[in-house]
């Protein structure tokens, strides 16, 4: 069995995610979350999901490095994550392809 990378896919999603931070980025800077819980779409989705931020996403085992946590936010700049939230499922609607885990290799 070989593998090959799904690309096109990735091209798609990384472009449609670099859209919604270019869109939203006086919420990201409001916000005050580290450029780390922002840096790609599995970061944003993982603290979405979760409400904490962890080195490597889904890729690490569970609570390896965790740099930041929901409750870490003042309740004002929880209020701009929110804001944010709520603009992602927008997005989402949008972009469907931001929706998906795309696993970083493809079985041939």
């Amino acid at each position: 069995m070989g593998f090959r990378q799904d690309n096109k896919r990735k091209r798609e999603q990384q472009s449609a995610y670099q859209a919604w931070c270019a869109a939203n980025s006086v919420l990201i800077a409001e916000s005050g979350l580290p450029t780390t819980v922002t840096q790609s779409r599995d970061d944003w989705a993982y603290f979405l999901q979760f409400r904490y931020h962890d080195h490597g996403n889904w890729n690490t085992p569970p609570f390896t490095c965790i740099d930041f946590i929901w409750d870490d936010l003042p309740f004002e700049r929880q209020k701009s994550v929110q804001a944010l939230e709520m603009n992602w499922k927008q997005w989402l609607d949008r972009h469907p392809i931001l929706a998906k885990r795309l696993s970083a290799q493809k079985a041939l």
